[in-house]
């Protein structure tokens, strides 16, 4: 029984640092330099740091998970703010996605 705890123990300590890596990676990767990767459902919501010449301009894309993959639903100039224009991608986007997205009315 004492050589099992010392296993069992570092079994543990083995599967904690093998944990989930981030499901958003592979997003991160194809979008690299954005300011926030928001999440919610199947959807993600990608914002790139204000246009330092323009500051209204902010580029944004939304993507949704299709299988294994994420498929590019629309970019944006102004960064995706507001949630009527978010809604014409996604329509079945519901106040937590509002939330999730840190969206305005």
């Amino acid at each position: 029984m004492r050589r099992a705890v010392p296993v069992v123990l570092l079994f543990g300590l083995l599967v904690a640092g093998c944990g989930a890596s981030d499901p958003l990676e592979p997003v991160k990767q194809d979008f690299p330099g954005a300011e926030e990767y928001l999440s919610w459902a199947r959807y993600v919501l990608i914002r790139f740091p204000a246009d330092k010449d323009d500051p209204g301009r902010q580029e944004a894309v939304l993507l949704k998970k299709d299988g294994e993959k994420w498929r590019e639903l629309a970019r944006s100039d102004i960064g995706f703010n507001r949630a009527r224009e978010v809604m014409t991608w996604i329509p079945e986007l519901d106040e937590d996605g509002v939330a999730a997205f840190g969206l305005h009315h």
